[in-house]
């Protein structure tokens, strides 16, 4: 293939340590591809983050010396298998962690069971703060939330902010005990668990010439240390500004390698669109205070509204938006299909909050939520555990109420949906599902951070619009991928049309004041 000057500087450099910032749609697998083909008589691993794009990789880089694996199949063998009777199915669940901590036994009497279990939430948001982490032992940095909200659990209503983190941390590491005890069946070993087993042992990945990390931008800061600990040569590829997973802890590892004496290198034209959508795309890194700014080399795009007759996929930033867009394409006989699979969307526990909404508990499936007396009190919950995803379904369940159980019973039975994507005429995704994808017609969901409410930084010092910025930085990151997934048309919601129509009519203005000058 023919490499643009960019990716030439990529594949052609020596150095031992080489740090790529790649905007969106810039070839990054190619040039990773490149890279290898150059050097095909070296083994090289390229760790990816999930088995699909494992197997995706193993078909593009065949005839090379690469071996694509996940970071969590490099530990199963030695760490994960003497756990397979323990591996549970999803992460641990509060009730299981106030169960097997005893927590009903230490929380106030006022709070009761409930408050065990919410204290449980954070106790288990703690250990996988620790799990994500570069360190060794639970420590009170891992704490999942600070005195105030822990005050409201235990009996001492005057804990210090050290006291409750030094609480939040004893109670994780005894759970960390209880999940490496083999014989330990009420607490389960968490696939993140046998990664932090695997990265606590030193293990020795030097028989490879190169480790290749894709997405660095979104990198287990386990992983990382794992990837840190070797003397061997490193590639480390992805996108500052797509970064969206800090909430589970993942570290942007192309800033940890450039302090570490990484080698810089960009590429900033992007083969998926042309000059339109790079423009909104801009506009977004403009707001994130990203220098770097993407060129489109793709054929020629529209910003504009799509027909109801054109098959497109709309993005949302909430699942609740998503249940919201595939109501409306139930309701309006649209052929729809959610990317990623409808389980990923967890739709059947919004039927039982539901129910809780309607005091029928004796027809709650989920053992948790049936252990509530009324939606206030989840809701309540929701709010002290800082439980997004119960948040999102009590949302769902007063917006739409009664409309429920038709809209799930349409979505559960497939009604109406394609058998593909390929098929559907909606298709309907959360934007962290489809990261690393693209589709010819995208439409943007209004749940997006509003541009315009964002703070005015103009005439402040860089370091200090950094600080005002900073709250803001992750949802900028996720409007930024969602507008990078379209190829082709773009229908930008009403914030993102009349932020670029206000920068229109700014340019006209400077354009007639510099002509006045004249």
């Amino acid at each position: 293939m023919k490499l643009t000057g960019e990716q030439e500087q990529v594949v052609s450099s020596d150095a031992r340590c080489i740090v790529v910032k790649a905007l969106a749609g810039t070839g990054k697998t190619s040039t990773l591809i490149e890279f290898a083909k150059r050097r095909a008589r070296q083994p090289m691993l390229y760790i990816v983050l999930t088995k699909s794009v494992q197997l995706h990789a193993e078909d593009k880089f065949r005839g090379t010396g690469v071996v694509a694996r996940t970071s969590h199949s490099l530990a199963y063998q030695a760490y994960g298998k003497p756990y397979r009777d323990k591996l549970p199915n999803t992460s641990l669940n509060p009730w299981q962690i106030s169960e097997a901590l005893k927590l009903e036994d230490v929380v106030s009497g006022h709070v009761g069971r409930n408050g065990a279990m919410a204290l449980g939430a954070i106790i288990g948001d703690t250990l996988n703060k620790f799990l994500y982490s570069a360190g060794d032992e639970v420590l009170p940095r891992h704490a999942a939330a600070d005195e105030k909200v822990i005050g409201r659990f235990l009996p001492d209503s005057g804990l210090s902010e050290q006291d409750a983190k030094l609480f939040l941390a004893e109670k994780a590491g005894i759970l960390w005990g209880m999940m490496c005890d083999p014989g330990n069946r009420d607490v389960g070993m968490l696939h993140d668990g046998y990664l932090k087993l695997f990265a606590m042992s030193s293990p020795n990945l030097d028989n490879y010439s190169y480790l290749l990390c894709d997405e660095a931008q979104d990198l287990n800061p386990c992983t990382l240390n794992i990837i840190n600990q070797q003397q061997t040569g490193k590639c480390f590829i992805g996108d500052s500004n797509q970064h969206l997973f800090g909430f589970r802890g993942a570290r942007n590892a192309l800033g940890v390698a450039l302090k570490q004496g990484g080698v810089p290198y960009y590429l900033t034209g992007s083969f998926r669109f042309g000059d339109n959508i790079a423009h909104v795309a801009n506009t977004v890194l403009s707001q994130k205070l990203e220098n770097a700014r993407v060129r489109g080399l793709g054929a020629d795009d529209a910003i504009r509204r799509l027909d109801a007759s054109e098959s497109f996929i709309t993005l949302c930033r909430a699942n609740a938006t998503v249940f919201g867009e595939t109501a409306d394409a139930v309701e309006k006989g649209l052929p729809w299909f959610h990317v990623g699979g409808t389980p990923r969307y967890r739709f059947e526990q919004v039927l039982d909050v539901h129910w809780l909404s309607r005091h029928q508990r004796h027809t709650i499936k989920d053992s948790f939520i049936a252990t509530f007396s009324n939606l206030d009190e989840y809701a309540e919950y929701a709010d002290e555990a800082g439980d997004a995803e119960a948040m999102s379904r009590v949302k769902i369940a007063r917006r739409y109420g009664d409309k429920i159980p038709s809209i799930l019973a349409a979505v559960n039975s497939r009604r109406g949906s394609a058998a593909s994507e390929e098929g559907a005429m909606r298709l309907i995704a959360n934007t962290h599902v489809v990261k690393g994808m693209e589709y010819d017609k995208v439409r943007l969901a209004d749940d997006f951070i509003e541009m315009y409410e964002l703070p005015d930084i103009e005439g402040l010092a860089p370091d200090q619009q950094r600080i005002v910025m900073a709250p803001y930085l992750d949802d900028l990151a996720i409007l930024y991928v969602a507008v990078t997934r379209a190829r082709k048309v773009l229908e930008l919601n009403k914030d993102l049309l009349d932020v670029l129509a206000a920068g229109r009519q700014a340019e006209k203005r400077s354009h007639a004041a510099g002509g006045c000058l004249a």
